[in-house]
């Protein structure tokens, strides 16, 4: 039996969750074991192969966590919000999260990192209500604390992957420019991140639990605004590129700037920074620089959108 200690990862197929567990394997020096609804999924079987440990564990089952919590040392958590946006109770979120951190609780786990966001409903007095991906996982973080649970809370910032896998709204103009479409000003201020720097980011933390258990870690190369965003894709591209502040009436029908939330989420970028404001330095100075846009796309190759 091995004596390497247990590292649970909730949500280990996801975006967040799926580089953490990249991070653990290449390390070697935890198990780890994967919660997931269908350990039958590809990405389950992928990971499988690997050497992870998936469970299955639905974690509306309070039962189905503990058990999958049985022997853990760390967990990495992460909730989805857009599954709760699909049964039109975003507030489930914060019931899941709840029951996960009880489980963990329960089981004794030595080291809790939560993944959480601001609570942009607080920080803005309420105008910014219906941001329930950040503010369901500050009342999750709240809970957490509560509980006692030996915490690290990290934030990830704005994933650069969705600049290059098509989840970002662009266009490419009659005259070949590319054209990045947002709902606010192209002053709005982004913290671009690589995941795999955040994955191996949280490998730290459990590597170092007696350095990170109490602090926040927000996790971001550095903070740039949408126009210098879209200046760097004009340098490594080769491809002219500019951002669009779409009107209300054009948004409406632009996924994803049709659901409100995601609207508020960039008003409130625009308004209060992305982590407002939060400093950097002392990420950077617990992990080192992480790979900045301009690196992050030459090594992916990026050249934009076929024309």
């Amino acid at each position: 039996m091995s004596s390497k200690k247990l590292i649970a990862v909730v949500g280990a197929t996801g975006a967040q969750g799926g580089f953490v567990v990249q991070a653990l394997l290449e390390d070697g020096q935890f198990q780890v074991r994967g919660l997931t609804r269908n350990p039958d999924s590809p990405a389950s079987k992928q990971l499988i192969s690997q050497g992870v440990e998936m469970v299955k564990c639905d974690i509306d089952n309070p039962a189905e966590l503990d058990r999958a919590f049985e022997g853990v040392y760390g967990v990495f958590s992460t909730t989805n919000t857009m599954e709760s946006y699909k049964i039109h109770q975003p507030e489930h979120e914060i019931t899941q999260g709840r029951n996960i951190a009880d489980a963990a609780k329960k089981a004794n786990v030595k080291h809790f990192i939560h993944s959480s966001l601001l609570d942009s409903t607080a920080l803005s007095n309420g105008k910014y209500r219906h941001i329930y991906h950040f503010s369901n996982k500050a009342r999750i973080e709240e809970y957490v604390k509560e509980l006692g649970l030996p915490v690290t809370v990290v934030m990830y910032g704005y994933y650069m992957s969705n600049a290059t896998s098509g989840l970002l709204p662009m266009r490419t103009a009659a005259d070949g420019t590319l054209e990045f479409l947002y709902p606010v000003p192209d002053d709005t201020q982004l913290a671009p991140i690589h995941l795999k720097d955040a994955g191996k980011s949280v490998l730290k933390c459990f590597l170092n639990p007696e350095k990170t258990i109490g602090q926040t870690y927000y996790f971001a190369s550095n903070y740039m605004t949408i126009r210098e965003f879209t200046d760097i894709f004009t340098k490594t591209t080769g491809r002219p590129t500019r951002a669009i502040c779409l009107s209300a009436e054009e948004r409406s029908e632009v996924a994803p700037y049709n659901l409100a939330p995601l609207v508020e989420m960039y008003q409130f970028w625009h308004e209060f920074g992305y982590f407002a404001h939060a400093d950097l330095k002392p990420t950077h100075e617990a992990f080192g620089d992480f790979v900045d846009l301009e690196t992050y796309l030459r090594q992916e190759g990026y050249k934009g959108p076929a024309i």
